[in-house]
């Protein structure tokens, strides 16, 4: 008898679990090393194009509030211009800013001072179809499992990176917090992860 090998089962958990599973989008949060260990994505009400800008690659964005940092492989579009433009520096936000922001392809079209900016960060994976539940009654302990909580049951094949607490998932609108990510084997690789979301 023929044993499957482990890719061919995990890809079979991942067309089973896209038969009866939900669509969520998946953002990988990172942190800056060192004395200020600010997050991307950063936490930012809407972004706005700091200054009127004609031509060139290089432009700052602010908001009422404004934390964290972007990162090379972000996106944005500028509202009135269709370009998807990739951010080619790393730029930590000072007093409710980023300046200083490189970008590719060089600017099409001039960004008026205020134009609402859209972003899209290169941690996030949308579409990603899981199994959504909540725990069971006798595992809820008010600590450890709160009654808010979700389970998520992830096939490992979905991202192109492991799952990891901090990371984020929106499910129905919301963005949960993954406080616990645990691997479930098929011999040596993972097949599932049961993500812990709060």
């Amino acid at each position: 008898m023929t044993v499957p090998d482990q890719d061919y089962i995990r890809r079979k958990i991942a067309t089973a679990t896209a038969k009866v599973g939900r669509p969520i989008d998946y953002r990988r949060v990172e942190r800056l090393v060192g004395p200020n260990p600010v997050k991307s994505p950063p936490s930012t009400g809407s972004l706005l194009v700091a200054g009127a800008v004609s031509s060139g690659s290089t432009i700052a964005f602010d908001a009422a509030s404004v934390t964290g940092y972007l990162r090379s492989g972000d996106k944005f579009r500028i509202t009135g211009d269709n370009t998807l433009y990739t951010i080619t520096n790393q730029v930590v936000a000072v007093a409710n800013a980023f300046t200083g922001v490189t970008f590719a392809p060089p600017l099409a079209a001039p960004a008026a001072d205020n134009a609402p900016v859209t972003m899209y960060f290169a941690g996030d994976v949308a579409g990603v179809i899981v199994r959504v539940s909540g725990y069971p009654a006798n595992l809820i302990d008010g600590a450890i499992i709160q009654a808010r909580d979700l389970l998520v049951i992830l096939p490992a094949v979905s991202l192109p990176f492991d799952p990891r607490t901090a990371d984020l998932v929106r499910i129905d609108g919301v963005w949960r917090e993954i406080v616990s990510a645990r691997p479930r084997y098929i011999r040596d690789l993972a097949g599932m992860w049961d993500l812990q979301t709060r």
